[in-house]
Parts: C-alpha cells; structure tokens; sequence
C-alpha cells in the first residue's frame, strides 16, 4: 500500500471527522490540530488516538515544535487573557496551557515555526510574534499590513508568506523580496534553500530567502503545504493535488487516487504525513529505507536502451541483466549522487529479449 517515493500513500485510522489544519512533529511524534480547538497525538504517526479537547475556545490553525514543547496557534477568546490571538502550548498534546500574545489584536494567527533559538508565529493583518520559550511572546512589526500564511526557518533566515514574502535575520526586522505576485500558502527549508507554495499552482525556490525563482509544477491548483525530508519534497493542494520532487527544481504530479482536500504535510521519523478536510491523515513509506527502481525504458534508434534509475541519494546501485530470467549477470554498478541516475545498456537488436533488475547495495 506504501511507496517511498510519494506515489502511492496509506490512509491511517483515527478518531475524528474534524477538519485537520496542521501537523507539527518533535521527538518523535506527530501533533494534528483542529478549527474546532482539538488535538490529535500519534507516535509514529500509524495510530492516531481519540482526539483531545484543548478546554479552551480556540481555533487552532497551525503548529510547531521547538524546546521541548509543541505550540498551536489560531484564533479564539482566552478569557482572561482577553485577546484573540490564541497560542496555546503542551508537552504531551493532552494538557494545555494559554499563553499571552503580548498585544491586544483582532488578528488571528495562521502559522508557527522554530529556528534559531526563538519561535516565530505569523498571522493576518501582517501580524509577526516571537518568543524564545513559547511562553513569553512580543509583537514585531513585519513592515506590512497584509496576511501572512506561512513561515520556516534556515541558514539563520526566517522566511514568512502570504500576500508577500518577507525574510529576516531575527524575527524582529523583515524586508519584503521580490517574487511572483500571488498569495503564498507555505514555505519550508531544505538544507540548502526555502521552497514557497501558493495560488495557481505557483512554487519558488530560494537559496537564502532574498532572491526567488519560479518553477513549473504543471498544476494551477491551489498550493497549501510543502515540506522536505529523506531526499524528498513534497507538496500538497486543492482537488487532491500532491507534487513529489527529488531537487526541488522538477517537480512530478502525483495521481494517489485517495479523494482528499489537504491541507499541510510535514516530515518526521523517516515519513511524510498529510492531514486535511474531514479528518484526512495519510503517511507514506519509509523514505529512509533502501530501494530503488526503473522509472522507466527507453530504446534509440541504433538499439541501444536507456534506463532511468530511481534510488535515495548518495546510494550505490548494482544492475544485473539476464536473457531468461534465470542466468543473471553483473551489468553495471553506478553511484547515484543526485536521486536519479541513468544507466544505458549497448545495442541489443540482435537478442530476443534482455531483463534488467537493480538493487541497493550501500548508501
């Protein structure tokens, strides 16, 4: 039922029809949040228990882990604390403690991200907060008044999106970068560079968060999420839509036929997981694992064939070839140093027939 390579995912069980609006993962476990304030816990992410009730009137819209906690935030009435930014934080996604936003706002948040020491949360009317423990929070001017969707951190850069895309060093000062002018649903880091989703299919890659590059991902769905891990990126969409790439650059529509409408996907543990409309949870393979496959065969026109070679990156490959099936004879071993290697055996028109098998030796 599962595929390392995001062709083909697995729906888990659960015990909610709520809509899911994100997922955050830290040490070891996966924490969906909900609209209607509640949370959902799973170690591993296959099991995911009854959902839990935060107490408190919230909307939870996003998620993350950092410092030993996880933090949710939305939008909602704390009571007491008498604001609408609603930052709730837990350690075992059961109980959960409010935290003061520092600013009276009408605002809600939408996305929460750790890095650098510091959590970051973002939010509409380009409302920016920080704070390094999850507890104590202060309000940073973004520079701009329009929303803001998403945010990530890497390479000492924080990235947020929406209608902008704005970068800073601290989470204290942005500065608004150029890229192209749609609504911006979601930002990751890679390693080496931020990958941004959005409207009509658009996605933009960046190796420091200040200079952006357009790619072509063959859909005009809306994007929502993305997130990057084991070699891989995924992002996910309206109408079901779910893109893999192995470089961030090319980018493969991916048919899983599971009707869903998600809405985040984060990658944890060696898996991808997804969460989305009416309690959507779906988990892929161990990426980690090793594997490797034949994407496809090619013939040219002298005879010769080529053969694309799917495999984790770094990996060494060992192909075999064979006339019958039975007798099978080394053919070649490559090193697969970016995700994809292409191995080419010599004219074969005089043979009936030829197989190809290949398998993972090291990685």
């Amino acid at each position: 039922m599962t595929s390392p390579d995001g062709a083909t995912w697995t729906p888990q069980s659960h015990g909610t029809q709520n809509d899911l609006s994100d997922v955050a993962y830290g040490q070891g476990e996966f924490l969906a949040v909900t609209p209607s304030g509640t949370a959902l816990l799973s170690t591993g992410g296959v099991l995911w228990p009854q959902e839990t009730r935060t107490a408190f009137r919230t909307s939870l819209h996003g998620a993350a882990y950092g410092n030993g906690i996880f933090v949710a935030v939305g939008v909602g009435n704390l009571g007491a604390l008498s604001t609408a930014n609603a930052i709730l934080t837990t350690v075992d996604g059961t109980s959960w403690t409010p935290q003061s936003t520092g600013t009276i706002t009408s605002a809600g948040l939408n996305r929460v991200a750790y890095g650098g020491g510091r959590f970051v949360a973002v939010g509409f009317g380009g409302t920016v907060l920080t704070s390094t423990d999850g507890t104590s929070w202060a309000s940073q001017s973004s520079g701009t008044l329009v929303n803001l969707y998403g945010v990530s951190y890497g390479n000492a850069t924080y990235v947020a999106v929406g209608d902008v895309i704005l970068s800073s060093s601290d989470g204290a000062t942005w500065t608004q970068r150029s890229a192209p002018q749609v609504n911006y649903k979601a930002v990751t880091y890679d390693g080496t560079g931020f990958v941004a989703v959005g409207e009509q299919g658009t996605l933009v890659t960046s190796p420091d968060g200040t200079s952006w590059t357009e790619r072509n991902t063959t859909t005009w769905d809306t994007l929502t999420s993305v997130a990057f891990g084991g070699g891989y990126y995924v992002a996910v969409g309206a109408n079901g839509t779910l893109l893999t790439s192995r470089n961030g650059a090319a980018w493969r529509l991916r048919n899983i036929g599971i009707p869903m409408t998600p809405n985040s996907v984060i990658y944890g543990g060696g898996t991808f997981v997804v969460v989305g409309r009416g309690g959507l949870i779906l988990q892929s393979a161990n990426v980690l694992t090793p594997w490797a496959r034949f994407e496809s065969i090619t013939a040219a026109s002298d005879g010769t064939f080529h053969l694309p070679i799917e495999a984790s990156v770094n990996s060494v490959l060992f192909v075999e070839s064979s006339q019958d099936l039975s007798a099978w004879k080394p053919f070649m071993t490559v090193t697969n140093s970016t995700g994809t290697v292409e191995v080419s055996a010599p004219s074969i028109q005089t043979l009936s027939r030829r197989f190809f098998r290949v398998k993972q030796v090291s990685q």
